[in-house]
């Protein structure tokens, strides 16, 4: 019975982020970008995506400043910050560990000196 709960949850989050065209480009990523992003989009990507148990966050930074990455639930609820630290400019990544967390649709913001990238992170019961 929890895994129908779970099941409808998702359901619900892919129909809610499916019925808002506005807050991505429409298609489902596997985690990999095929590079015909432009600006912000390259600087945060999750893979794998739909994750069980662990994920890895790739970003990068065009120019030194404070980063963080921030997980908020669904409903908008920020849960926790997985990094926060003043950084050089280049490539980065962070492993994030998510078997504490419910299967669900989350995001995950990286803030480059107040700027946001958010990003849709899905995790599936195992």
């Amino acid at each position: 019975e929890a895994q129908g709960a779970q099941i409808a949850q998702l359901q619900q989050a892919l129909a809610a982020c499916c019925a808002n065209p506005g807050a991505g480009d429409g298609r489902m990523h596997t985690g990999e970008e095929d590079g015909t992003t432009e600006g912000d989009a390259r600087k945060l990507s999750i893979a794998p995506n739909p994750f069980e148990e662990q994920t890895t966050l790739y970003y990068t930074l065009e120019k030194a400043g404070r980063a963080q990455l921030l997980v908020n639930s669904s409903d908008g609820k920020q849960l926790r910050v997985l990094h926060e630290a003043t950084q050089q400019a280049g490539e980065f990544q962070h492993v994030w560990n998510t078997t504490e967390l419910a299967p669900g649709l989350y995001y995950v913001t990286l803030l480059v000196d107040g700027e946001p990238v958010v990003k849709k992170a899905v995790k599936v019961a195992r």
